[in-house]
């Protein structure tokens, strides 16, 4: 320590290896007078709070929620979760979820009750996209079973990473590539569907409905005339 004019000030060595134990500090100074003092000060010094945290998933989808947990379980510290999008959150267990995709810088400030406060190093979450999954099909949905009736779809998905696709047909696995072709052979309505699934695990799904029609009969209608006699 050091004196300051009648005050001595002391700087606290870091890190600390007491954990909220008393430690006396003996000051002792000159005066004008002349005499020598020598005081025995108790002072308590108190651990600083554990800030870190961990999260469920670092990589979510836009409007997936994110569970940040503290490693602290003390009930008496206050928490204080920085998003870096502008919002936070005071409880101990938080749950976010961010609707821009980007990378996010989050961040917990703990403070116990003593007042000792610390920030936890910044936790990068990323937030990808959801896709826009899109069919492109014939220029027709209504088709006659028997003349056209194989037909080719088309992922038109616009996505910057390339995904996963599962294609059905009225619930039936069809395929996984980039197209797929289909044979209409009945009459009836076919849904098509396309999962579109990022390397992230955002999904999206669009749907082509087809209309099998097969030739309507038609009577034509029966004339009846009384014949002369």
């Amino acid at each position: 320590y050091s004196w300051n004019g009648n005050r001595a000030e002391y700087v606290i060595p870091t890190p600390i290896t007491l954990s909220d134990s008393i430690t006396v500090l003996s000051f002792s100074g000159a005066f004008q007078c002349g005499r020598i003092t020598n005081t025995k000060v108790p002072y308590t010094i108190r651990s600083l709070p554990n800030p870190t945290f961990g999260v469920d998933k670092d990589k979510v989808c836009v409007g997936d929620s994110v569970t940040f947990t503290p490693s602290n379980t003390s009930l008496t510290d206050a928490y204080y979760w920085v998003f870096d999008d502008g919002l936070t959150a005071e409880t101990r267990v938080a749950k976010h979820a961010y609707t821009i995709d980007r990378t996010y810088n989050a961040y917990l400030i703990v403070t116990n009750q003593y007042g000792c406060k610390d920030t936890s190093n910044t936790r990068a979450i990323s937030v990808e996209p959801i896709p826009v999954a899109k069919i492109i099909g014939p220029d027709t949905t209504r088709i006659c079973y028997g003349a056209l009736t194989t037909l080719t779809f088309v992922d038109g998905t616009n996505y910057p990473t390339a995904g996963t696709r599962e294609w059905f047909i009225d619930g039936v696995t069809a395929g996984t590539g980039p197209q797929i072709q289909a044979t209409f052979d009945t009459v009836g309505y076919f849904t098509v569907k396309l999962v579109y699934t990022s390397p992230n695990g955002c999904t999206d799904e669009d749907i082509f409905v087809i209309h099998a029609q097969g030739p309507t009969a038609k009577l034509a209608p029966v004339v009846f005339t009384t014949p002369c006699v």
